[in-house]
């Protein structure tokens, strides 16, 4: 329905007991990159994004300013200034 807003929240989170889990079951560890894994739970433990949209007539517009790419978050992070003039 156009005008309805609300709000998209994809999220990753590296449980260890799941990822362990999941390593143990070579079915699914034959998709993992272990190492990369291990290194994404100890440094960075999951992340989730959310976007507030609201639904028009020919699809939906994001209303959330955020950092989006990796090289805009990793400045972010380093402290470089945000928000920019204008979103990705």
């Amino acid at each position: 329905v156009a005008g309805m807003v609300l709000t998209v929240e994809p999220g990753i989170y590296f449980i260890g007991a799941l990822m362990e889990k999941a390593l143990a079951d070579p079915a699914q560890a034959a998709l993992i990159d272990a190492d990369a894994l291990r290194a994404f739970q100890r440094e960075v433990g999951g992340v989730r994004l959310e976007d507030v949209v609201v639904v028009t007539a020919g699809g939906c517009r994001n209303l959330t300013l955020c950092p989006r790419t990796v090289p805009e978050v990793e400045a972010v992070r380093r402290g470089g200034a945000w928000p920019p003039a204008e979103d990705a």
